[in-house]
């Protein structure tokens, strides 16, 4: 009988073990004051945007990069998709 809470007691510190590392992951996106991505988005007034091509290429079928990353102007108080296109259309046509 001893052997079989040996076998439960690794079980149960294998499952807090992948509890802890899928809590982490959500984590990583937290910066040291606590706010996730879109909150700096929107203390900051600015997000990164990268362009990509129109058509995949290779054999995993990826979109490649075109030019630099650049910082877009992020004016509105809500964090969007429409508001995220429509921050991205002002950077085209300036």
């Amino acid at each position: 009988m001893a052997g079989n809470r040996d076998k439960d007691h690794t079980w149960e510190a294998y499952k807090q073990k992948m509890k802890d590392k899928r809590l982490k992951k959500g984590k990583a996106l937290q910066t040291a004051k606590g706010l996730n991505s879109g909150d700096l988005i929107l203390q900051k007034g600015e997000l990164v945007v990268q362009r990509l091509s129109a058509e995949v290429s290779g054999k995993a079928q990826k979109y490649n990069r075109h030019g630099p990353r650049e910082f877009v102007s992020f004016a509105e108080e809500e964090l969007s998709i429409p508001a995220i296109k429509n921050a991205c259309e002002k950077l085209l046509d300036h």
